[in-house]
């Protein structure tokens, strides 16, 4: 078995993004993680995202899949040198963001946040997904990783999720 560097289009990421089990009757908190960082967020605002009108328990489940959905048509849009911001966690007063550089088939992937409150958009939403985001504040290392990998892992973790 050869050790070393990875090749030059292997995946180099350690990116996941699930719910939780199932804790309360309402929803299923959100652990992300990416490389060394990882967080729990609070899945509140999936549960009053409109896009669903019911209230039953698949619904956190289906509005993330709306998010991931978006997370993918935002990617495959996104031009050489181009910067994206993927919402992820929403509170009242704060978002939390994965960020998103393009350098060729290349992303540079960070979390961070930034003042933008929760409540001024839905997860469901296209805003969930920024080209520019005013006041964001990195929270952890930057991590590299192959675009289209990237994106294979993102629709992995919407079928896995959300079951689509």
């Amino acid at each position: 078995m050869r050790r070393g560097r990875p090749a030059e289009n292997a995946l180099v990421i350690a990116f996941d993004l699930s719910l939780l089990p199932d804790e309360t009757i309402c929803h299923r908190d959100i652990h992300v993680r990416l490389g060394e960082w990882e967080q729990i967020e609070d899945s509140y605002y999936l549960m009053l995202d409109p896009a669903i009108a019911e209230e039953s328990k698949p619904k956190s489940r289906l509005i993330l899949g709306r998010l991931l959905q978006n997370w993918v048509a935002s990617l495959r849009s996104l031009p050489d040198w181009g910067t994206v911001f993927l919402a992820f966690g929403f509170s009242d007063q704060c978002t939390s963001w994965l960020r998103v550089d393009r350098s060729g088939q290349r992303a540079l992937l960070s979390v961070g946040w930034s003042c933008v409150e929760g409540w001024t958009f839905h997860p469901s939403q296209p805003e969930a997904c920024r080209r520019e985001l005013r006041n964001w504040r990195r929270s952890s290392s930057t991590v590299e990783a192959d675009l289209a990998d990237f994106i294979a892992a993102i629709k992995a973790i919407r079928a896995r999720e959300a079951g689509s």
